[in-house]
């Protein structure tokens, strides 16, 4: 047995020798808490995700008997012009731009 682990064992796999100096250990412990860090967010982002997401109403119409023009205008007309809360008139909702709008509503 002797004779085994002194001629034919990998001496790669036996003889390491683990030598760190503070630097690198600081290094390696910053490396894990920051990897743990963008973990934890991303397992909180997908919680609020799904959670938001059950929490919402469906966006799609479920009455599939309506024929396709008429659920195109519904559609369109959902998109008309609604004032906001802060009072800014002629604006147009979801436009983002802030413009006035020629048009009255």
């Amino acid at each position: 047995m002797s004779r085994y682990r002194t001629e034919w064992r990998n001496p790669s796999t036996h003889d390491y020798k683990l030598d760190f100096d503070e630097d690198e250990a600081l290094l390696a412990i910053a490396s894990v808490c920051a990897f743990a860090i963008v973990l934890l967010d991303q397992i909180t982002e997908k919680l609020n995700f799904d959670r938001a997401k059950a929490a919402a109403p469906p966006t799609y119409s479920k009455d599939v008997t309506k024929p396709l023009a008429e659920a195109v205008a519904e559609a369109v007309l959902g998109f008309r012009y609604r004032p906001t809360a802060g009072g800014t008139s002629g604006t147009r909702a979801g436009s983002g731009t802030g413009r006035r709008s020629s048009r009255t509503p």
